[in-house]
């Protein structure tokens, strides 16, 4: 239905705008476009009763929410670049840890990943009330994980654990905890290193390296680079030691020269 809207809008756009002025029919077009893609996200999300607490994301949403990463990217004119991901694992879900540059970067690790696996995000509980996007959030089942409380971040570790060990999907998380704006990372905590730790999953060591500055004007263009830098084993390591370790792994490869 909402290609058929799409079409008809173009069409309409079209004609109205080659009626006043060739150069105008583009960007009405892109504006419609735009438009009905929008509404449509606004209608799926509409709160419905149903599963509150979701393990699994749901095939559609997590569709859904895939074509609006790509829907975003192109539209803020971000160029992304994969590199080494014929080295995860495809018999087994991992945890994945990357540094954190910009609201962008899961959009980008998710649209990398998908060949291999659904990817479900650890995220702060601000990003969950969100208009649209919180609740695709909630059913593509992104874990919600509350910073300074730690009997909720321990709610949030298993909940990620028993995704990782149920064989639903890979686990992503950003583990410094928020967006470094320079090449410079904050250190990485720690904690969130268990759920490889407990499980035994390998843990997918990626980077992300802006050839921009993240806090350019808007819709200039950019290009990232997304790298799987490494495929780490947990097992006998403790978890500060895997943080430092896949801290300067990151940190080595964002640092080299742009």
């Amino acid at each position: 239905m909402i290609l058929i809207l799409s079409l008809v809008a173009s069409f309409a756009c079209l004609v109205a705008g080659f009626s006043v002025h060739p150069l105008y029919c583009t960007g009405s077009i892109w504006f419609c476009l735009n438009l009905l893609f929008w509404l449509f996200l606004l209608v799926i999300t509409l709160p419905v009763p149903g599963r509150k607490n979701r393990l699994a994301p749901s095939p559609f949403y997590y569709g859904v929410m895939q074509l609006g990463f790509r829907w975003l990217l192109a539209a803020g004119f971000i160029h992304y670049r994969f590199h080494g991901f014929d080295q995860i694992p495809q018999d087994r879900n991992c945890l994945i840890v990357c540094n954190h540059a910009s609201n962008f970067d899961s959009f980008i690790l998710s649209l990398g990943m998908t060949s291999a696996r659904k990817t479900v995000f650890i995220s702060k509980p601000e990003n969950f009330r969100i208009p649209i996007a919180g609740s695709l959030m909630k059913k593509c089942a992104y874990i919600s994980i509350t910073r300074g409380n730690p009997r909720l971040a321990l709610q949030a570790v298993l909940k990620a654990i028993s995704v990782v060990e149920s064989g639903i999907a890979h686990v992503g998380v950003f583990p410094e905890g928020t967006r470094s704006s320079t090449t410079v990372m904050a250190p990485f905590k720690p904690g969130c290193f268990k759920i490889a730790t407990k499980t035994g999953c390998p843990i997918i060591v990626m980077g992300l390296r802006y050839h921009q500055s993240t806090r350019r004007c808007p819709w200039l263009p950019v290009t990232v680079d997304c790298s799987v830098l490494e495929v780490v084993d947990p097992t006998g390591r403790p978890t500060p030691e895997l943080a430092d370790y896949c801290h300067t792994i990151i940190q080595n490869y964002i640092s080299q020269e742009r």
